[in-house]
């Protein structure tokens, strides 16, 4: 399960942001509201994307490396 504010990727186009909202249906379909990072001042719409093809970013740093 996707958790709401974390870095995430869908995986088939590369899009990538904050997971800002989670949408459940009947039928067990679960989407999750990704919002992108603002580029150049401009905010771009956010993008329901299905939960299985949604992974969350590593943003932690190793030591040493």
């Amino acid at each position: 399960m996707i958790g709401l504010n974390l870095r995430v990727r869908d995986n088939i186009t590369g899009f990538e942001g904050i997971s800002v909202g989670r949408a459940e249906y009947l039928g067990e379909k679960v989407e999750i509201l990704i919002q992108p990072a603002c580029l150049h001042n401009v905010l771009t719409d956010a993008v329901w994307f299905p939960e299985n093809r949604i992974d969350e970013v590593n943003t932690k740093k190793k030591a040493g490396f």
